[in-house]
């Protein structure tokens, strides 16, 4: 393709803009099969001069999006500094996204965070960038007035896109359609310059790219700079002989020398595969384990596990470690979502069950508040929205109360024990007045 900067360059559309870019007719559409093949040879419709012959095997429109760089490395990293601006030369390209400093600063301390996320402030690189702004700006936005109201609609639409990708929530694509739509509006309604080709491909094509494979977040960074360039080195777009022999070749190595490196690490391994692993812990196998006997436990615990259980305050699962109030009363690590009964709940991790092996997680669930009364600061600002505004301001609203990702609600005061392969991923929560708004945070294997 031509440089993102000229017309007709994106992979899924036609757009005819050039450095900043709204809808356009499908390339699939337009141009499907043979007719973008002929565009490559010819140089049209979006293509340079010189010809590809990857486009004769894989369709532009066929592709997944980079997560990683059009996200924490594109729209969420200059959303962040408008929020934050970086120095006092920095040139916000609207005022969308000025607040009140010490008011946001209060709001975002009702936010808690699972470990697995306890550094992402450092902003150490794209992935910390991303997660930043899916959960702490996100999950700040659902009940923060310090903020102007469509500024919290774009944060949170952003947010729970890419919270659904890392959690491998299941929603329709619709979810995907009304939030990226939303998202869009707001951000051209202050200025078109924030709908770079990053954030095109994002807000207007994320929709159809995770109906064609599933979950993009899934093939992002890590396919395109790590295995691809492994799997390809040599190789250019020009020269396929032998292709599929080599680069076929290279895949099976490299999965073969995993799955051999996890075969011997069983159930011991040699002490200087321990060491090797111990620098590449992601090359071994996951197990569950558990810690920190609970010697003093309460009554309503005791009378829901079996007699001759013992309990124990930490949990170690390939999803993030669980940390019940037995082990710390300040915990951040005890709220999971689980898929019980056919369908997601969210529940407060109590303690591991352990008869003569693992037997459970005892959990308390959260109850859960009526459709109603769900995102009541979030549906506050409502009165000051119209038209068009207003219709994609409703939209993700319904979107959201129907996605399985987000609870809100309390403890329930119950306990149930349920299995441990029943765990979906863990939850950074915010708190409300009267409740908590819990989001699943994890449960896609997203490597960058």
């Amino acid at each position: 393709m031509k440089g993102h900067s000229s017309s007709m360059s994106c992979f899924y559309c036609l757009s005819e803009e050039t450095l900043y870019k709204r809808g356009g007719v499908s390339r699939k559409e337009q141009r499907y099969g043979n007719l973008t093949v002929l565009d490559s040879k010819n140089g049209e419709n979006g293509f340079s001069s010189k010809s590809s012959k990857v486009v004769e095997v894989i369709a532009p429109y066929n592709t997944p999006i980079d997560i990683l760089h059009n996200t924490g490395e594109g729209l969420f990293d200059r959303i962040r500094e408008e929020i934050f601006p970086p120095d006092t030369k920095f040139i916000r390209k609207s005022d969308l996204f000025v607040i009140d400093p010490s008011s946001f600063a209060r709001d975002i301390r009702r936010v808690y965070l699972h470990s697995n996320y306890e550094n992402i402030e450092n902003l150490r690189n794209g992935s910390d960038k991303t997660h930043h702004l899916r959960l702490t700006l996100a999950l700040t936005a659902l009940v923060s007035d310090s903020m102007k109201p469509k500024a919290r609609l774009v944060l949170i639409a952003l947010g729970f896109l890419t919270n659904k990708m890392y959690s491998n929530t299941q929603a329709p694509t619709l979810f995907d359609i009304q939030l990226s739509a939303a998202a869009a509006w707001y951000l051209a309604e202050a200025n078109k310059e924030y709908i770079t080709m990053k954030t095109h491909e994002l807000l207007y094509h994320l929709a159809d790219v995770n109906k064609l494979f599933g979950n993009t977040g899934l093939l992002s960074t890590f396919s395109f700079e790590s295995f691809y360039q492994f799997s390809l080195c040599g190789y250019s777009t020009s020269i396929t002989r032998f292709f599929l022999q080599n680069a076929c070749t290279k895949f099976l190595l490299h999965t073969s020398l995993r799955r051999e490196i996890v075969r011997r690490s069983k159930p011991l391994g040699t002490e200087s595969l321990k060491r090797f692993l111990s620098l590449t812990p992601d090359l071994g196998s996951s197990h569950v384990t558990w810690d920190g006997r609970i010697r003093d436990v309460q009554k309503i615990d005791k009378e829901n596990i079996p007699i001759e259980s013992v309990l124990y305050s930490t949990m170690y699962l390939p999803l993030g470690s669980l940390i019940s109030e037995y082990s710390s009363p300040q915990t951040n690590n005890d709220i999971v979502f689980a898929s019980c009964k056919g369908r997601k709940t969210c529940f407060r991790f109590v303690a591991a069950v352990v008869t003569t092996s693992l037997v459970g997680a005892l959990v308390e669930p959260i109850e859960a508040v009526s459709e109603d009364r769900k995102l009541m600061d979030l549906r506050k600002i409502r009165n000051s929205l119209s038209n068009a505004d207003f219709y994609y301001y409703s939209e993700m609203v319904n979107q959201l109360i129907n996605y399985d990702g987000l609870v809100e609600g309390s403890l329930s005061g119950r306990r149930e024990v349920i299995p441990v392969d029943s765990i979906l991923g863990v939850a950074c929560y915010v708190s409300t007045e009267s409740s908590s708004i819990f989001v699943q945070a994890n449960g896609a294997y997203i490597h960058n």
